[in-house]
């Protein structure tokens, strides 16, 4: 089973760390209480989902999905807040700190695309 795991990240009152794990396999996001163990939401990413991250500074998890191209970008609680078309393949995905915005690679055209995930605006490819 393919999966990415995401930086964890402090949420919520009680400051529980959290990560968020990508599943190929189950087309799922799944955000995991890694104090306890538990499983804090499942949501469905159809597609292939490869690579997941978290923008601490702008409370936001953003995943892509290969065989969709799409950039999904998700609140912390893993709903469902935008979702972008990405030109090829998007495979890898990193988050500038600086800016918020996504780094992704293109898994079949050896490309770095910068998109801000507010506006869906490449910055760069």
């Amino acid at each position: 089973m393919a999966a990415a795991v995401a930086a964890v990240w402090m949420i919520g009152a009680a400051k529980a760390d959290v990560a968020a794990i990508t599943s190929q396999t189950a087309g799922m996001l799944t955000l995991i209480d890694t104090d306890v163990g538990t499983i804090l939401s499942t949501t469905p990413l159809h597609g292939n989902p490869a690579a997941v991250a978290i923008d601490a500074a702008r409370g936001r998890i953003m995943a892509v999905a290969v065989d969709t191209g799409l950039l999904h970008v998700f609140g912390m609680t893993g709903s469902a807040v935008a979702v972008h078309k990405v030109i090829g393949a998007p495979f890898g995905l990193a988050i500038r700190p600086e800016s918020g915005t996504a780094l992704i690679t293109d898994q079949t055209g050896f490309l770095l695309r910068e998109i801000d995930p507010d506006c869906e605006c490449g910055i760069a490819a």
